[in-house]
């Protein structure tokens, strides 16, 4: 088993633990506990999940929920669940509870969650500006085979606005992409502002075609994503 079927498994983990004896997890929570990586993703996941549950567990079902779901299983002609006035209370309530709170809690524990979905559906269908004069102080320190990404970014990452980089919008924060070149292949970088955020090391995936890897620092969050796998975004990352 490797960390990509681990963690497909382990997304399935219910907090508390009452997983850790069925036979399709044993499996990879020994990955886990053999792993620092996949350990860390796992503590994580758990952090989150443990989150939602306390969010969702504070949440008052609407008056009259009960009773209209009884009545509704009484209808022999069922209707989409959107058509019922309760139920569509209750998922605005969740919605209301986790949407506002958790983008921020993510940003805590990690990358925000969906900020590599973005860059890849970004990779995918965006228009890219390429290498342009304005944004070469930028794209110049990165192509260096020296820069490992990991210890720091080798310019400073608050003029990007400045330099009219190209941005993308990121529940209401904004998301600077940038293109570079090394040893004459492509990446794309995308830099988060991301106030109170703690550093983190690099997690990589694949999906689509592409590959990504995402980490942290004080400030900012990044996703780095190419074509080219993840053997290449670790020379990036690790300078080389």
């Amino acid at each position: 088993m490797n960390n990509q079927e681990a963690k497909f498994r382990l997304s399935a983990y219910r907090p508390g633990g009452d997983d850790a004896s069925d036979p399709a997890m044993i499996e990879a929570l020994e990955q886990a506990r053999r792993d620092p990586e996949l350990g860390a993703w796992l503590e994580r996941e758990r952090v989150f999940d443990a989150a939602v549950a306390a969010k969702l567990s504070g949440i008052a079902p609407p008056a009259g929920l009960r009773a209209a779901i009884l009545s509704g299983s009484r209808v022999s002609a069922r209707r989409p669940w959107w058509r019922s006035p309760a139920l569509m209370a209750l998922a605005a309530c969740v919605t209301v509870a986790i949407g506002g709170g958790l983008i921020a809690f993510r940003a805590r524990g990690g990358v925000p969650g969906g900020l590599v979905a973005l860059a890849v559906q970004d990779m995918l269908h965006g228009h890219h500006e390429g290498l342009i004069p304005q944004l070469a102080p930028f794209q110049g320190p990165l192509a260096s085979p020296s820069a490992a990404l990991d210890k720091g970014m080798p310019f400073d990452s608050s003029k990007l606005g400045a330099a009219d980089c190209r941005s993308l919008s990121f529940h209401g924060h904004k998301v600077f992409e940038l293109c570079f070149l090394r040893g004459g292949l492509v990446f794309h970088l995308y830099v988060m502002p991301l106030e109170g955020s703690r550093a983190s090391g690099p997690v990589y995936s694949s999906a689509d075609g592409l590959s990504t890897a995402s980490w942290t620092d004080a400030s900012h969050a990044y996703v780095l994503a190419t074509k080219l796998g993840i053997s290449a975004l670790e020379k990036v990352i690790q300078g080389g």
